[in-house]
């Protein structure tokens, strides 16, 4: 009996384990896609005031991506 119990509590450990690695792997990627978001938008917003700086084009540009 206490071979099994030592048996279940190694099994739950060890899925304790895998949870909280997928918790840590899903944190990590939640990061991950924020800083790309973050620095997609702060590369449009730099793009968007040089070509505004350079004259050719207006500040509104951008939204015919979107379409």
């Amino acid at each position: 009996m206490l071979g099994v119990g030592l048996g279940v509590v190694g099994i739950l450990a060890r899925e304790d384990v895998k949870v909280l690695t997928v918790y840590v792997d899903l944190s990590v990627i939640c990061v991950a896609v924020l800083t790309a978001l973050f620095a997609l938008f702060y590369c449009l917003s730099e793009l968007t005031a040089y070509l505004h700086w350079l004259g050719g084009l207006s500040q509104q540009w951008w939204w015919f991506c979107w379409y």
